[in-house]
């Protein structure tokens, strides 16, 4: 398995899911912004977590916060 870091701010409402299994999760999109002025740009990532990392996301973050 590959494993990434990505820095970057969290974009809309975490909302807590149950799957058909009855495993939670989560899924956000997190962006962040790169250049300045007219050479601005903004990367975003679809993510998705689970379980207990899913739970403590959506319990303490929400909308414009910043993770890694």
């Amino acid at each position: 398995m590959n494993t990434i870091i990505i820095g970057g701010y969290i974009q809309g409402d975490l909302k807590l899911s149950t799957g058909s299994s009855g495993k939670e999760y989560c899924s956000f999109t997190v962006y962040n912004k790169t250049g300045s002025g007219n050479y601005a740009n903004a990367n975003y990532f679809n993510c998705v977590c689970f379980g207990a990392s899913a739970k403590n996301l959506c319990t303490y973050k929400k909308k414009g916060d910043y993770i890694y």
